[in-house]
């Protein structure tokens, strides 16, 4: 089990990579989404403190079959800044954050005003 002390330094080593860092997603040993915790929740737990015993294991996510469209309104009304993004089996592809989703209402903005 990976601890808070070894998700701080992991996270110190991929972080300059990172395009944001909202939340911290867990995935299992086949990488399918079993958990997600904040930064904050991260920061302010002990070091010895397993990141089992502080993540949420009820995760908020969209397929990636979903419609851009639909997975735009859900952050709008739910209010996140992030959202993973899941493949049938549950296995973790990525995140779709508050950007990429004003990138796509800009591009549709563009074409209907050019249309």
């Amino acid at each position: 089990m990976q601890t808070v002390k070894d998700t701080m330094k992991q996270l110190k080593e991929e972080a300059p990579d990172a395009e944001t860092i909202y939340y911290l997603y867990v995935v299992d040993g086949d990488k399918r989404l079993v958990g997600v915790l904040s930064l904050r929740d991260l920061i302010i737990a002990d070091d010895h403190t397993t990141i089992e015993s502080i993540m949420n294991e009820k995760v908020f996510h969209v397929s990636v079959a979903e419609n851009q469209q639909d997975v735009a309104k859900s952050m709008r009304d739910y209010d996140f800044l992030a959202v993973p993004v899941v493949d049938f089996q549950q296995h973790l592809l990525g995140i779709i954050t508050v950007d990429d989703i004003l990138d796509v209402w800009k591009k549709r903005l563009v074409k209907i005003i050019l249309a």
